[in-house]
Order: structure tokens, then sequence, then C-alpha cells
């Protein structure tokens, strides 16, 4: 089962879930934990259950599940002892799952200390919520201090009559977060992933993955920023054995040192015409490498093989960016190919790149964006600020060598690229 970001935490909440898991309507919960069947779907997990006493409309079991968090040590395993409390509802069943950590290492220890608690829900036709509390986490390592605020992680599956349960979507929130490292602190709020790609399917299907951090500061002697409302989305599209990959990068503000201001900054980039079929085979050598003991050098070998597997069978991409400074913008849209190759090594495929891409470039800037620029790297270089008549000079220089086309006090340009080959047009007759 693929990690992403959540690790453990989503192991612990499908297995301490217990009913919901592989649980329909008509199946009933004593064949669950009777059998135990979600140790059969998750190899990074053993799950024991005793004590088993359900009635018409309440009942529990107590469970005991074995980790193993790292496929490389085995006997390096967290072991986790809890209780289901299981009431049958008129929409349901819902589930009080109370735990703790019988044995594991002394990180784990500090981490979960006392008892934790997990709420489920699974409703008439199959469909299951669980809801991980996470405790507030507190630690100290070599010198690094980290800070998580309570955090919730929450389970959504589902299954079809007969059929094993899918888990469909995981969510996390976690309100706060502070590393301190020295002089070096680094606050993060409002931090949030919503996906239902990488949950342990083994073919690519339609999906999003969306990441998101309200507010984001790094205060330092030697370098500090700070970023507002940061977006990270992935959107998956599979249709007629082709796959498209969308996905998009923002940021609403954003400080550096001895730079200005920078807004509504958006950087797209979508992937399309990718053989479904490459990109199976990526993904499993891929995970199969982030959860193998086999020596790197074979593992590598393998992901790069089946990554010229990919792009050797090229694909068509588009990009739309822009972002505002000191009151200018700047934008750029592309759209091309990567023309299919015949690479045997990643060297090769990197030499012969250039010859392989066909693209077109709109690029468009003001003067307020170029003289913001310009400035700033002029004074981190202890260079020329530029006036008025120098910018106006290099407006009107760039329009009269062909490349550039005035607008005002914007400059728009074409820029295509053919094969190793470019050349600039016009961007008012393409």
């Amino acid at each position: 089962m693929s990690k992403i970001i959540l690790g453990a935490g989503c192991l612990l909440a499908l297995a301490a879930s217990g009913a919901g898991a592989n649980w329909y309507a008509d199946k009933k919960l004593a064949d669950y934990y009777e059998h135990a069947e979600i140790s059969k779907a998750l190899e990074e997990l053993e799950v024991r259950y005793s004590n088993i006493q359900l009635g018409m409309m309440k009942g529990s079991a107590d469970w005991e599940i074995t980790l193993i968090l790292d496929p490389c040590k085995p006997k390096d395993v967290i072991v986790l002892q809890g209780k289901d409390q299981i009431q049958k509802k008129w929409n349901g069943y819902n589930i009080e799952s109370s735990f703790k950590v019988k044995s594991g290492s002394e990180k784990i220890k500090a981490a979960l200390k006392g008892e934790q608690h997990i709420q489920t829900h699974i409703n008439w036709m199959g469909k299951t919520k669980s809801t991980v509390h996470l405790p507030r986490i507190d630690t100290q390592n070599q010198g690094v201090h980290m800070r998580l605020e309570p955090s919730l992680i929450s389970i959504y599956s589902e299954s079809a009559a007969q059929d094993e349960s899918e888990v469909s979507k995981v969510v996390f929130e976690l309100p706060a977060l502070t590393v301190t490292e020295g002089q070096i602190q680094i606050l993060a709020q409002n931090i949030k992933l919503d996906s239902n790609q990488g949950l342990g399917e083994k073919e690519i299907r339609d999906g999003h993955t969306h990441f998101s951090i309200g507010a984001f500061q790094r205060i330092d002697k030697q370098f500090s920023g700070k970023f507002k409302n940061f977006e990270m989305l992935m959107n998956t599209e599979v249709k007629d054995s082709r796959v498209t990959l969308d996905g998009s990068f923002k940021i609403g503000e954003l400080t550096l040192p001895s730079t200005p201001l920078i807004k509504d900054m958006t950087i797209n980039l979508a992937l399309s015409n990718i053989k479904t079929q490459d990109l199976n085979s990526l993904s499993a050598v891929w995970d199969k490498s982030q959860n193998s003991c086999e020596s790197s050098e074979l593992m590598q070998a393998d992901v790069s093989q089946a990554f010229l597997n990919l792009v050797n069978e090229g694909m068509e991409f588009k990009s739309e960016n822009q972002l505002s400074m000191s009151d200018g913008t700047a934008s750029a849209k592309l759209e091309g190919k990567l023309m299919p190759g015949h690479q045997g090594s990643l060297s090769a495929f990197a030499k012969m790149l250039p010859n392989l891409l066909s693209f077109k470039a709109n690029l468009a800037f003001d003067k307020n964006i170029y003289r913001t620029v310009m400035n700033s790297y002029a004074q981190a270089s202890t260079g020329k600020m530029l006036t008025e008549p120098d910018i106006e000079q290099a407006f009107s220089s760039l329009e009269a060598s062909g490349q550039a086309k005035r607008d005002g006090d914007q400059l728009k340009m074409l820029l295509e690229y053919q094969f190793g080959q470019k050349q600039f047009l016009d961007p008012d007759k393409n």
C-alpha cells in the first residue's frame, strides 16, 4: 500500500476501524471479526481479534495490531492494543475504537501517549468513514524540536456486495506545525491533504490530490521568507487507454529576501496522450522501489527503464503561468509535443531531448514588472538602477529586433521551437 504522506496513520485508521473495512449490507459483522480480512488486504499489518461479543444492537471486540513500517526491518514493529465498542443505529453501525501503544520505538511511544480514539460509521450501502484523532505531538531529537497540534485523518472506503472494500479517499488536516533547530524556526498553519490517488490501487485511475497550506514562514538570520495561500493540485483523467495529468501550483503571496512581494503566482502543467500501460508500469516499479529491500542500484535501473518506456512513446503538453509583482504582471503560455524516440538510457534521452521537442510559447510582461525585476537584480549586484528612459529604450530595442511586439506598456513575444531551432513570430498573427 502506498504511504503517500500519511504513512502509518492511514494503516492505523484502516485497521482500527475494524468492521468497516470490508463490511457491506449483506455480510454480518461477525464474519469480519472472525476472519480479520483486513490482514489479507494489507501486507504491512496483522490483526488479531479476541473476546468478540456481538448482540442484536450492540457489541464489542478486543484487537491487537502489529504494524511493519519498514519492510527491510520486519522485526522492528509497532504493536497496538485496542477495543471496539459497536452500536447498531437506524443509519448503520457506529464503532468507537480506543487503543494504546503496547510496544514499539520510543519515538512512537512518545508521540502516542495514553489512550487514542477513532470513530467509524458504516452505512447500509457499505460506505465507511473512519476519523483518527491524532494527539498533540511534541518531540525533540538531535537538536530538532517539532510540535504538531492535534490533527485529524479521515479515511473513506466503500464496497459493493461480494467485493472487497477499497479506500476511496483520505483527508489529513493539521492546524499548526512548528519546527525549531538552533536559530532556525519554521511555522506552518492550516495544512490539508485531500486525495483519492495512491491508496493501494494497482492501476492508474481518474482522481485528484489536493495539498494546501494557509500560511508558512521561515525565520533565520541567513535566509527568511514566507508565503500565504499555497495550493498544489494534481488531476488524473484516464480515457481510451491514454492518461492526462494536469497539475497546478499556486501561491497567493510570496515574500523572499531582497525581492518585492510576489502575488497571485500560478504555474500549471498538463501532460496528455500518455500511454496508460506505460504509466501503470512506471507507477508499479516506483511503488516497489519504495517498499523493497533490493539493492538501490537494481531498483534505480528498473525505474529508469520504465521511465524511458513512457517518454519514448511521446506525449503532448500545455502550460499556463502568471504572477504579479509591484503592480506589474507577467504571463507565459506553452503548448507543444515530445516526439516519440528510441533512447536506451537516461543520458541518451537527455542528450536527444532538444531534438524531440516542438512547442510555441506566448510570453507577455509590462514595464512595471520589468522595472522591478531589473532593479532588484541591480540592487543585489550593486549595479546601476534603471531609469524610465532606460526601460523605454529596452522595450523599443526588443520591438525593433523583431523579438517582441509593443502594446502600450506591455511587450508580447511568441517563440516557436522546432527540434533544436527557434524563431520569434508575430504574436498577433499566430
